[in-house]
């Protein structure tokens, strides 16, 4: 009735063909210049899982994961002096620099089709962490070397309590109550599904300056769809 499952492994991304070879030049009044020599980006991926059968109809999945990422493509301004003066030919280049760790865990319960309906109930907990959201932050924020984030906060993609749930209705041919000698709602399929989310990452900001990068949290999102359908058996048509 139990599964238990192990799963490790180590992924490799090739960076964005644009970051390694952007046609910058010091002419530029902001340069930016591509990095042919860019490595790929690294992630090792780890989840231990359990899937069990409560009963014929009814599964539980309780799945805990990581997953560590470095070598991630950043951006990092080169300064140039010319006789103690700043020069104007500073640049920024692509470099592997950044990094993000993940972990969570990821809880299903769901139910098989009898007495014409199913349902499945989901909730996951994520919390991601980076020292920079993009490549192109060091680029906006003109970080060089030194003043590069080294400290993780949390991810612009994280999102730590998501829901989901369905729940599907079908009824076959001759199922229903009868109503002025027809079945109104034979062969009728019904879907209605639910999504939650905390809300995502964002910078607050006062009169005279920002706070802490991605301290802030947006409000809770959800969402409801209903779908209903019916076939109709009219004069012959379908």
């Amino acid at each position: 009735r139990s599964v238990l499952y192990l799963n490790y492994g180590y992924f490799y991304q090739i960076p964005v063909y644009r970051n390694m070879y952007l046609q910058g030049t010091l002419e530029d009044s902001v340069p930016l210049i591509g990095n042919p020599a860019l490595e790929s980006e690294r992630s090792s991926k780890y989840e231990i899982g359990l899937r069990s059968h409560l009963d014929e109809i009814h599964m539980i999945s309780l799945v805990l994961w990581g997953k560590d990422t470095s070598n991630l493509v950043a951006t990092q301004r080169i300064p140039a002096f010319f006789q103690g003066i700043p020069n104007p030919y500073d640049y920024t280049v692509f470099v592997n620099y950044d990094y993000a760790v993940a972990k969570g865990l990821d809880l299903s319960l769901s139910r098989r089709l009898r007495g014409n309906w199913s349902g499945r109930l989901n909730y996951s907990y994520l919390n991601a962490r980076t020292n920079r959201d993009d490549p192109w932050s060091g680029y906006r924020g003109g970080h060089e070397l030194e003043t590069s984030p080294k400290r993780s906060r949390p991810a612009k993609w994280d999102q730590p309590h998501p829901f989901a749930g369905s729940l599907n209705l079908n009824l076959p041919e001759g199922a229903g109550p009868t109503v002025a000698g027809i079945r109104p709602f034979e062969r009728l399929i019904m879907s209605l599904t639910f999504r939650a989310a905390a809300g995502r990452p964002y910078t607050p900001t006062t009169k005279e300056r920002s706070l802490e990068e991605n301290s802030g949290r947006l409000p809770w999102t959800n969402q409801w769809n209903l779908r209903i359908y019916r076939d109709l058996h009219l004069f012959g048509l379908d």
